[in-house]
């Protein structure tokens, strides 16, 4: 594959054979571009732009997650300029990808409606990129409870499956989904048996068999009698280890089908495997309500716990919030354009009506000048010579009227161009007021990242006593009971960390937010490797305290 790429290519062919070879395996793709980093270099803007672009595409289909907007966004603003509708439907659309890994959900809608949008302008797009930006929207939706408007994506990526083709049991899925949650009974019973066929016909014994977890789950919820043959296939095509959605699948089975001690083994491995928050709270109020009826009080206050301790987790009352605001950053700026455009329109007709009247006027004066002209003609062969005289007279006073009026016109504008450069004087000078305050709290805010990096660095300044591995082992020995170190003590793990991790420090001090004592000492703990527990043993916070932090910092572990 990589002799195929020959250097007597042209740099447009290989970007493009690269780019065919990224579909199926964009590991190799990306090794394939990377051979073309010093070429790149010597091409034109549009050249380099597309590099970027392809790069960013293929990282997306390798699965490697972004973390930062930093390179999409000046190919977004390149390509809305200068680029063509594919050009501008694939940057879009990898700007909502980018979005999406980022968590930054109304962005991610923002992005992928406009790659939907800019499609839908032009024949020559890509289609199967049309159909994954409504997939992609459908789960953004779907994700914050938006189920009207993850329906809608649903139908577009039917329909745009359905003209080029490319009809997946997954897309049959998500509409049945969606039908679910929008009470529609019949419609997403037809669409979820129509999943289950198409999956049998075309996709049995392929890797697409965590389908059939998802499609157990619905078919179960709606009680339909396919929900039957849906686990036997699953069965046949689970493997040893059955991961945490096919316990989700197989418990909701049987809870519908009256198992109810089947149901309850499988809710209790939800609960013991904890990966899946949604489904630990579904779980734990189940389990909850069963052990109620039985009046083991005891076993039911215990899930009523977990039931708690999962519902602020999930933060519910954040994902409403969520559901309620995701779309108006984009109809906000839709409106936006539309108002602008109106604008534009109102001052383009306020401007030809004035053009309009200024001719009109000029019209009317000239057949006015023109009229007076042939009557004082007439009278002057009329008249005698001091006749004429007198006329001449009076038309001189018309004129220095006409020169008075026209005198204090202008010294009426040149009044008020005067008053509107002393308010562009103020805005000017109000603009520069913002600046020097803009520009003060950048540099408190660079004093602030500095002082971060300082008392970083302080507390690492303590010599080890003993190697770095011997600590390590001593801290992790402690984590297993309830421990408490002293200053001292701390000191010495951070020294350790620092000298078999080198990078961490520095990875450590890039953290967004503020690093307290606490939050610093979370992170070294979780570098070497402490679970959860063993963290609340040493540091004694709260559980929910300790996740929430593990969770947000859990990119340095990478």
């Amino acid at each position: 594959m990589l002799m195929s790429c020959s250097p007597g290519d042209s740099i447009d062919s290989r970007m493009q054979h690269i780019k065919e070879t990224g579909d199926t395996n964009p590991t190799i793709a990306l090794q394939m571009l990377d051979s073309l980093k010093t070429l790149i270099r010597d091409e034109d803007e549009h050249r380099r732009m597309l590099y970027d672009l392809l790069e960013i595409r293929l990282k997306d289909k390798a699965y490697i997650t972004a973390t930062t907007d930093m390179h999409i966004k000046p190919l977004v603003k390149y390509f809305e300029k200068y680029g063509s509708v594919r050009e501008r439907q694939e940057a879009y659309y990898y700007a909502g990808s980018i979005y999406r890994d980022m968590r930054d959900t109304p962005r991610s809608v923002e992005f992928f409606r406009k790659s939907a949008d800019v499609a839908e302008t032009d024949a020559s797009h890509d289609t199967l990129m049309h159909r994954n930006a409504y997939s992609n929207l459908y789960s953004l939706y779907f994700s914050v409870q938006d189920y009207r408007n993850a329906l809608s994506a649903a139908k577009k990526e039917y329909e745009i499956s359905l003209s080029n083709g490319s009809l997946h049991s997954i897309t049959l899925l998500h509409l049945g989904m969606s039908y679910v949650r929008a009470d529609s009974t019949e419609q997403a019973r037809q669409t979820l048996h129509k999943a289950l066929e198409h999956y049998e016909k075309y996709e049995k014994n392929t890797a697409n068999r965590y389908l059939l977890a998802f499609l157990l789950q619905e078919m179960s919820y709606m009680k339909m009698k396919e929900s039957e043959k849906c686990r036997q296939l699953m069965e046949e095509s689970a493997s040893d280890i059955m991961n945490i959605q096919e316990y989700i699948s197989l418990a909701g089975y049987y809870q519908y089908a009256g198992m109810q001690d089947s149901a309850i083994i499988c809710y209790e491995r939800i609960i013991e495997d904890g990966s899946n928050m949604a489904a630990v709270y579904d779980a734990s109020r189940y389990l909850f309500h069963i052990y109620s009826q039985k009046g083991d009080n005891a076993t039911a206050s215990r899930y009523a716990g977990i039931n708690i301790a999962a519902s602020e987790q999930l933060d519910l009352g954040k994902r409403q919030e969520q559901a309620a605001t995701v779309n108006n950053r984009y109809n906000y700026i839709k409106d936006k354009e539309a108002e602008e455009r109106i604008k534009l329109e109102d001052r383009i007709k306020s401007r030809t009506i004035f053009i309009i009247g200024l001719l009109a006027l000029a019209a009317s004066i000239g057949y006015i000048l023109s009229h007076l002209y042939i009557r004082r003609k007439h009278a002057r062969e009329k008249l005698s010579l001091d006749k004429r005289l007198n006329d001449i007279r009076e038309q001189n006073c018309v004129l220095r009227a006409e020169l008075e009026s026209a005198m204090n016109s202008v010294t009426e504008n040149q009044v008020a161009l005067v008053k509107s450069r002393e308010e562009l004087e103020k805005i000017n000078h109000e603009l520069s007021r913002n600046e020097y305050e803009l520009s003060i709290k950048e540099r408190q805010l660079a004093e602030r990242t500095e002082q971060n990096r300082n008392y970083i660095r302080l507390l690492h300044q303590t010599k080890l006593e003993k190697s770095a591995e011997d600590i390590i082992d001593e801290v992790r020995e402690a984590a297993k009971g309830k421990a408490t170190f002293s200053s001292a003590e701390w000191r010495r793990l951070y020294k350790a960390v620092d000298e078999i991790f080198p990078d961490f420090n520095e990875t450590l001090s890039h953290q967004p937010g503020k690093m307290n004592e606490q939050t610093i000492q979370v992170c070294y703990l979780m570098r070497i490797g402490l679970s959860n527990p063993q963290i609340q043993n040493v540091t004694g916070l709260p559980r929910a305290t300790i996740w929430r932090w593990t969770k947000r910092h859990e990119i340095i572990m990478s």
